[in-house]
């Protein structure tokens, strides 16, 4: 099985969702299986806004990955 991902990206207004619709309905004419997702819809390539971990789960693994644990707390100083 061979998958494709097609990304449409641009400033609001200029179109995208419809192009991403229309390149949709081409692939589907053309016996593709297809999924569009659309802004604001959970989707693959947008897992970064997902925990897996819970606060536990996430403080054991840093414990134990001690370049993890840097890599936290210099981002935590930065915001700071």
């Amino acid at each position: 099985m061979e998958n494709k991902l097609i990304l449409v990206e641009g400033i609001p207004g200029e179109g995208k969702t419809t192009i991403a619709r229309k390149i949709k309905e081409k692939l589907i004419s053309e016996g593709k299986n297809v999924i569009l997702y659309e802004e604001g819809m959970s989707h693959p390539a947008d897992m970064a806004w997902n925990a897996y971990l819970n606060k536990e789960e996430y403080a054991s693994f840093l414990s134990k990955c001690s370049a993890c644990g840097k890599l936290q707390k210099g981002l935590l100083a930065k915001r700071n």
